[in-house]
């Protein structure tokens, strides 16, 4: 589906289950396996309130943000976000 992926999926209550285990996955092998070079890109953000999102359910599962060296990028894949980025 076209547009429907990426950040966008987050406020979707279809897809969050889906992102509940990738979140799951994630943490499982960065913290069960210890392979802390593991971290996650959100692609195809559109909006901030997207990233919000992503952030807000990566911290209730446990994956904040800057904790033992995990790393959150964006994917700046539309022009706006270029524009908009501080």
């Amino acid at each position: 589906m076209i547009g429907y992926r990426g950040a966008c999926r987050c406020p979707s209550h279809e897809f969050h289950d889906g992102l509940v285990l990738e979140c799951n996955a994630i943490k499982k092998v960065r913290e069960e396996i210890g392979l802390n070079n593991v971290h996650l890109m959100i692609h195809f953000v559109r909006m901030v309130s997207e990233t919000l999102c992503v952030l807000r359910l990566l911290e209730e599962k446990g994956l904040k943000r800057g904790t033992n060296g995990f790393m959150v990028m964006l994917m700046c894949e539309i022009l706006a976000n270029a524009l908009l980025a501080k």
